[in-house]
């Protein structure tokens, strides 16, 4: 009887046990366009001027590690690229990079064109501001974003909580980066 009790603890124990497991959650992956602005293989990096990245970011331009140096071999500056973004506990990681026909990168909405919204945060190493911009119809939904800014200069004196009124010009990528900005009166 005793050693009956004992196996069967042990069988509810195991099975316990087996059941605490986690599994391993996939990978998620996004499959991207864009085109190259600098490769460093030294420090596997490679930049990239992307399209957006649905649930995941807004087109910009911005450094990615590379999982293996080798992928970025026969890459240059300006180069059409496709690649796949892996999120990783690290962080999001290339793990392959194709060149692509630069005519798949052709934007599909207007090249230039003028939105609103307010600052929020304003990141001047990175040349670029958050804003919580109105809906510009056809093009922009209003949400919360991150834009590029060049010129630099356009982020002198800007502060959170500014309105503003900005100029946003889409690269080949689809990116799209504010070209010019003024201030509106509150």
């Amino acid at each position: 009887m005793k050693r009956r009790m004992a196996l069967l603890l042990g069988a509810i124990l195991l099975l316990a046990a087996c059941g605490s497991e986690k599994a391993e959650a996939p990978a998620e992956r996004w499959t991207v366009k864009g085109r190259i602005v600098a490769v460093d293989p030294v420090n596997k990096y490679v930049t990239i001027d992307h399209e957006e990245i649905p649930g995941l970011m807004a087109a910009m331009t911005m450094p990615f590690p590379v999982e293996d140096v080798r992928i970025m071999e026969g890459l240059a500056e300006g180069d059409a690229v496709e690649f796949v973004l892996t999120r990783k506990p690290s962080g999001v990681t290339i793990t392959r990079i194709t060149k692509v026909n630069a005519s798949a990168l052709a934007p599909a909405a207007p090249r230039e064109f003028t939105a609103r919204g307010r600052v929020v945060v304003v990141n001047a190493a990175t040349y670029s501001i958050m804003v919580e911009n109105e809906e510009v119809p056809g093009v922009l939904t209003a949400e919360r974003r991150v834009f590029g800014v060049n010129p630099p200069s356009l982020l002198e004196g800007l502060k959170e909580g500014d309105r503003i009124e900005f100029t946003l010009t889409r690269r080949e990528s689809g990116a799209l980066v504010i070209t010019r900005l003024r201030r509106l009166p509150e």
